[in-house]
Order: C-alpha cells, then sequence, then structure tokens
C-alpha cells in the first residue's frame, strides 16, 4: 500500500472579516497541526487564567504577585511563538515571526484594542472548523 503524506493544511484568515477597510491583509492560519501543539495552547491559556484569577482574588502577597506577572509576561510570549508557528505554514513571504507579531499587538493596542484577541479567536475557530467538520463524501448512504 502507498504511504500517504498527509500535507499542512492552511487556510485564508481575511483581516477585511474583522473591518471591511483591512481587506487584503491575509493570515495563513495552518488548520491541522498536531494534537501536541494544540495541547501546548490550550495549557499556556489554562495556565494565565488561573494565574489572573489569583491575580485577581487580591490574597497574593506582593512578590506572590510580581512572580505571577513575571510568569503571565512570560506566557504572553510563548503564545506569540505559538501563533507565529500556526501563521508560518503558508507562503513564505507571508510567515510571521513572533517580533513581527508582537509589532503587530503593540501597533493595534491603541486603535484597535480588540485585534489581537480577535485573531486569535479566529485562529483557533478555523482550526476547530478544519478538525470537526463533516468532510464531503463522508457522509453515509441512507
Amino acid at each position: 500500500m502507498p504511504k500517504i503524506e498527509i500535507p499542512r493544511i492552511t487556510r485564508p484568515l481575511d483581516f477585511a472579516e474583522y473591518a471591511p477597510e483591512m481587506a487584503g491583509a491575509v493570515i495563513h492560519v495552518w488548520v491541522n497541526p498536531s494534537r501536541k501543539l494544540l495541547d501546548e495552547h490550550d495549557a499556556l491559556i489554562d495556565e494565565a487564567e488561573k494565574l489572573r484569577g489569583q491575580m485577581a482574588e487580591g490574597k497574593a502577597s506582593e512578590e506572590e504577585q510580581a512572580r505571577i506577572a513575571q510568569r503571565l509576561v512570560a506566557i504572553g510570549h510563548e503564545i506569540v511563538a505559538w501563533h507565529a508557528e500556526i501563521w508560518s505554514q503558508g507562503p513564505v513571504e507571508l510567515h510571521w515571526t513572533a517580533d513581527e507579531i508582537k509589532e503587530l499587538i503593540q501597533s493595534s493596542r491603541e486603535t484597535d484594542p480588540k485585534l489581537w484577541e480577535w485573531l486569535g479567536g479566529r485562529t483557533i475557530a478555523l482550526i476547530t472548523e478544519h478538525r470537526f467538520a463533516r468532510k464531503k463524501g463522508s457522509e453515509r448512504p441512507s
């Protein structure tokens, strides 16, 4: 039996979905990453939410708050690096580096503070849609 190589599949994420004026700006999202890579992302998000909850409780000492804040910054960098990998599987000229993503986050923070959140959400949505959508020809005959 011939070996079947499953390619890295990407789907375009058009910024026009966020704002029509941004039409033409596109990120290619790798929609079939490994389960391990997705688990890494989920673990980072879960840890960040837990740490934010600890900060919000207000029970942590100043030293503990500083440690939590440092870890949240580190998690942010890891999430950016994760996106750089997910957004860099399409055409080479459209690959993203972590520094480019950080620059996008910084530059949009003042004028479009929800852009980064939206990009992260749409990235995960495209991956989820690919993983769980019914594929052509997968219906069973009745």
